[in-house]
């Protein structure tokens, strides 16, 4: 067991989503030399509990499940994807932000029905930011949105976000696997990054609230841009496609995650930071 440095991630935390680890993304040469997968998320039945999902999140942290169970014993490279509510993706990424593995990412194509590395030609997709200067609020909340899956619209949003929410769009069409490279993925996480880094230094700000109509890979490799200490806490929100609104969100800290309340007051605040942050620093337009 020594001699194998690849491990294997799969996260099934959906409704009808196997356990199983998609083999057919390795190598053949690489699969002996892999070793044994490891689920993360609740089993077939109990995914849809979000208190759960939530629980077992946190133990999963608490027992530094990556570091002890998955990179121990000088892993050098792992595979990761599966598929989880947005929120749980960027929080499952989040606890990757101080690997030194080499990562290697797998989406399941719709299209197809088949899972698949992002190894295609980079086609450089990137952002159009529809609004490139926003304020934080009166209590200290700016948001990020990105569609590129679908479009994410002003009014799908909390009512008293939607002054203090940056608005970015794939600079092409949607599509449920837009992103088909690893290295164009991690360009894009990085401009995110950015643009988290320059809200989070904006005097008055509290918490970063990001909402993603994105592939699994891309929540993933965002959650492991944050960073505690130097970016405020970010409220991951949940999109419930039937009802066209933002239903639950999960707050993300150093401590792990918890369902996110928000105030009573859903009302814009009268007053606002008159400071503007420039959303679209470091972002191709």
């Amino acid at each position: 067991m020594s001699t194998r440095h690849t491990a294997k991630v799969f996260i099934s935390a959906m409704p009808g989503v196997s356990n199983d680890f998609p083999s057919e993304v390795l190598d053949p040469t690489e699969k002996e030399f892999c070793r044994e997968a490891v689920s993360l998320g609740l089993p077939q039945g109990r995914q849809e509990d979000i208190d759960q999902q939530v629980a077992r999140y946190n133990a999963e942290l608490e027992a530094d499940i990556f570091k002890r169970f998955i990179l121990h014993e000088k892993c050098q490279r792992f595979y990761m994807g599966g598929l989880a509510r947005v929120p749980f993706l960027v929080a499952y990424g989040a606890l990757l932000r101080n690997s030194s593995a080499a990562i290697v990412y797998f989406d399941k194509f719709h299209r197809e029905g088949k899972w698949s590395l992002l190894d295609s030609e980079n086609n450089h997709t990137s952002f159009i930011v529809e609004d490139s200067s926003v304020p934080i609020d009166g209590n200290g909340n700016a948001g990020i949105a990105i569609g590129f899956t679908t479009p994410v619209l002003k009014e799908q949003l909390p009512p008293s976000l939607q002054a203090s929410t940056a608005i970015l769009k794939a600079s092409g069409h949607f599509e449920r696997n837009l992103i088909k490279n690893q290295e164009n993925l991690m360009q894009l996480s990085t401009e995110v990054g950015r643009m988290i880094d320059n809200f989070s230094a904006s005097t008055g700000c509290k918490r970063i609230h990001l909402f993603l109509s994105v592939q699994s890979s891309f929540a993933i490799e965002l959650g492991r841009r944050y960073q505690e200490g130097t970016q405020k806490n970010w409220v991951i929100h949940n999109f419930n496609s039937e009802r066209n609104t933002y239903e639950w969100a999960l707050e993300l800290s150093r401590h792990g995650v918890k369902r996110y309340e928000a105030p009573c007051n859903h009302d814009v605040p009268e007053e606002v930071d008159e400071s503007l942050v420039s959303a679209a620093s470091g972002v191709e337009v």
